[in-house]
Formats: structure tokens, sequence, C-alpha cells
């Protein structure tokens, strides 16, 4: 939420880089609403935004004094009561954690039936001390009857930290005609104390879209109809028109966010991702590394990467050469290649780590949907696009022996860029593939910035291997293996043992493995 962007943009556009969503790939969920709902019990639904019940938290529970009438309280690691620092009448909602990670909060439900197409906000007023490692904030999710929801806002990136007074928050969403029920509370994911209060839930009576808001909405909907892998099969029509309504009296950029989240998923490509302005939530990189398995066989770990800072993508694909480098010294014969869990990324450091065991160039394409094709290549220490280069080693190595026998491994998080080195592979001699098919995301995305610094990433393409076959969703292992007990992979887990089997089986393996006299 899971966006793994991997093509590089045109020469105009920023390059791209990842948002791994915590895996969220089919699901378009945005990790951070996820985090913040997922675990949000519902309480029985009310027939109307008129009958919401004791959103300034003065009226305790029956059941428990010290607890808030009508809201139902979720999460891990707090302390949730009502206090007497409020900022409006009497009382506020006091929510203490000791630890970051995880959430807590409360939420209610309303039904939206009689609403029509409208747009909700919801406003009130934070509080924090000492608030660390998370924010406090509101959360506002629409529901259909369908398992996910139509929209989700949670102030993921926008919520209060450390020590502030009382401030006024609010977030809007649309409540289109499909809509069931809308859920609203208040959450708290960091360390500290928060405090909630005088929160206001209304419906947007005034239709009317800012001047910034109409280029905004009209300049993303120019790049996918011009962009979009799919444009020549959407009745843009009714895709514009759509999107005209889920934005009425919409007043701020901002607020248009996860509008855009949502309509992308329109594009029906399963890949195309709206990247909100605001700081890189990415976590920090997994190092690659290797290790022996067996007596002579290198095994190489190879995380997905999420950045496209040179610094690092350098680190990266130096991890990956140079662990290549130290176990063909100590007599490593053949490969593993382990691509499980890497759910992408940035592409470019790993086809440039991995460059010594590909073989003859080109090593993939893009292919859009002209039929045109725009390789992928590697040449001493770096993986070039189109001929530019985009990542690079330190200090390129070279294997004695290119031809060695090569063994990918995937599964089902194998995504995105993920998916893109396990289509450098393919058409490599000697090469052969074991354990799950892939996420399905074989496909390129570009980058177009947006006027506040937000990115749509669209898909345009889908890979090809050096033979010339296409891919564009999953990609299905030469050899398939149910997954080990734990799913965390290791070089000695059952696919591992299998592809290890296999490599020593090849004939420069079993010439390494033959004592000399």
């Amino acid at each position: 939420m899971e966006l793994e962007p991997v093509h590089p943009p045109k020469p105009t556009l920023r390059a791209e880089v990842s948002l791994t969503r915590e895996q969220s790939l089919r699901k378009h969920v945005r990790a951070a609403v996820a985090l913040a709902l997922a675990s949000f019990a519902l309480i029985t639904a009310r027939p109307a935004l008129a009958q919401r019940a004791n959103l300034s938290f003065e009226t305790p529970s029956s059941e428990d004094p010290a607890r808030p009438r009508g809201w139902k309280s979720s999460g891990s690691g707090y302390q949730l009561a009502l206090d007497t620092v409020a900022y409006d009448a009497q009382r506020s909602l006091r929510v203490i954690r000791s630890r970051a990670g995880g959430f807590a909060g409360v939420s209610q439900t309303l039904a939206t039936a009689g609403l029509g197409a409208t747009r909700v906000r919801l406003s009130g007023y934070v509080r924090t001390r000492d608030a660390t490692g998370g924010s406090a904030g509101f959360a506002l999710v629409v529901w259909g009857t369908s398992p996910l929801p139509l929209y989700a806002e949670a102030m993921a990136s926008t919520g209060a930290t450390g020590t502030q007074d009382w401030t006024r928050y609010e977030i809007e969403l649309p409540v289109p005609r499909e809509a069931v029920r809308i859920e609203f509370g208040a959450h708290f994911s960091g360390a500290g104390t928060a405090w909630f209060d005088a929160l206001a839930l209304e419906t947007v009576t005034d239709a009317a879209i800012t001047d910034s808001v109409r280029a905004y909405i009209q300049h993303a909907l120019e790049l996918m109809q011009t962009h979009s892998m799919r444009r020549d099969s959407i009745d843009w029509t009714s895709f514009r028109a759509h999107a005209w309504e889920q934005v009425r009296g919409t007043r701020t950029v901002a607020a248009l966010h996860p509008v855009l989240e949502v309509l992308v998923r329109r594009l029906g490509d399963g890949h195309s991702i709206f990247v909100r302005q605001g700081p890189n939530r990415n976590p920090a990189p997994v190092p690659p590394g290797g290790e022996r398995a067996g007596d002579h066989v290198g095994y190489l770990r190879v995380p997905g990467f999420g950045t496209a800072d040179p610094k690092q993508s350098t680190a990266y694909a130096d991890a990956i050469q140079d662990a290549i480098r130290t176990l063909e010294a100590t007599g490593a014969c053949g490969w593993i290649v382990d691509l499980r869990n890497n759910t992408g990324g940035n592409m470019w450091p790993m086809i440039a780590g991995l460059g010594p065991l590909l073989g003859q160039n080109p090593v993939g394409w893009f292919v859009r949907p002209t039929g045109a094709r725009e390789p992928w290549t590697y040449e001493r220490g770096a993986s070039l696009y189109r001929g530019t280069p985009l990542a690079t080693v330190t200090r390129a190595h070279v294997v004695r022996d290119a031809d060695a026998p090569v063994a990918v491994l995937t599964d089902g998080r194998t995504a995105s860029s993920g998916e893109a080195a396990v289509v450098a592979f393919r058409g490599r001699p000697n090469t052969r593939s074991f354990g799950a098919a892939t996420a399905g995301m074989s496909t390129g995305n570009e980058s177009f910035e947006m006027a506040d610094g937000s990115r749509l990433l669209i898909t345009t393409n889908v890979y090809a291997d050096r033979t010339g076959q296409t891919y564009g969703t999953v990609i299905a292992p030469d050899v398939t293996l149910p997954a080990s007990g734990s799913g965390q992979p290791t070089p000695n887990d059952t696919v591992a043992v299998a592809a290890r089997n296999w490599v020593e089986s090849q004939p420069a393996c079993a010439k390494a493995a033959t004592p000399h006299r």
C-alpha cells in the first residue's frame, strides 16, 4: 500500500521511489489507515448523522464512569479515560501509551441512509505531551458493501506530535451513493499522552471547489488518460464524471489526496498509486547479504529496496557484489538468488548488484502499449535504462564462470521491482526458478510530480525478458514448492534446499565437488 514504482521516469520526470506499503499489494488500502483502523470494532449503526453521540466526551459510560459513553475503544498498550483537561466544557478523552507502535483509539459508526452523494467533514481538537514515535489524530472511513473501504483517511503524516496545546484538525471524505456506513474516531499511535475534545461530524453542503483543486484534479486526470497502460480500454467520459462527482465541495488540495488514492485504482492495472507529499515513510533499507549453502553454493539474499538515494543505491548494489566476490573466493560454483519477500522498490540497484550473474544483454525490456520496447542492460558495474546508468557499484566484479548455474527463489511477496529481478534471469542459460508464483505486479510505473510535491505513479508498461516473453501478471516458477513452515526464507528451508540440490547437480558444481587426485 502495499507501491513499488520500478520504471524510471522520462528525462523530465523525477526518479521513482518505493512505497513498500506493508505489502498491501492488491489490497490497495493505505498502511497508515490500516494501522489506525484495522482493529476498530463497530458499534450498532445509527440511522443518520444527526444521531451522532457524545462527541465532546462529556457523558461518562454507565458501565465504566472513567470512559465516554457511546464510544468503542480498541488497540494495544494504552490507558484510556476521561479527563478534566478539556478544550471545551468539562471533559476530554485522554490516551496514555508507554510505547510507540500499534495504536489506541475510539470509534463510532453511523449509517449513511438518506445522505445521497455528499462529503463528510470530521473535525476536533488534539493536545499532546511528549508524543514520540507516532502521532495523534482523527480517522474517517467510508464503507460500502465490500470488505474494503470506499475511502479512508487517518492523518498518517499530519497528526499531532511532541508537546503542543489544543490544536484544531479536520479531515474530509466523499460519501458516494453506494456508501452504507461511516466509521469515525480518534487514535494515537505514538508513546506519550494525547487528549481529544470537541469533535464534530458534518456534511459539506457547498458543492463548489476552489481553483487550485480544479487545476489539480484536472492535471491528474490528464496524466492518467495520457499515460495509463490501459488508456485505450477505459471509458474516459465515465471515468472523469465519477472523479468530478467525488471532489464536489473539496476546498483544499490536501483533501483531494484520499480521492486520488482511490481514483488511480480505477485504472485497473493493479499497480498505479498516488503518493502523498510528506515525510518519507519508507522503512530503513534491509541490506542484502550472502552465505554458503552447502559446500559449494553461494546463497544471495536480495530484499526489497525502497529509495532512489544514490548513496544508498550504491551501498545496496555493493553489498550484493561484495557477497558474490567473497563467496566465489571461497569456492562457490553456482548460485541461489533469493527474491522471496522482495516487495519491490527501486529495481536498478538490484540489477546493478546482480549484474555479474545476469549474462548477456539486454537482461529485460519495458514494453509499451504501442509495442515499443526499451531495454534494461548491465555494463561494467552499472544498470542502464536505454543506455543511461541509473545505479552503479563502487568496484565492479567479474565472475570466473558467467554461465554458472543460478537458482532463483520467489514467493507471493516477490513484487514489482522484485519481479523485475526475476525477469532479468528469465531466458538466461543454466537457470531455474523455485518456490511460488510472484505477486503479479510485473509492470512498470512512471512518476509524475504534482503541484504540492505529491506524486502520481502510473503504470505505463509491462516487463519482458531477454527472449521477448512479456509478463504483466504473476510469474510462475519452474518448480512450484510450498513455503517453509515459518514463512521466513532461510538458506536451509525446503525451497532453498531443493534449489541447492539442483545447483549442485549441474556440471559446473558436480566438477567442483569431485575430489582431486
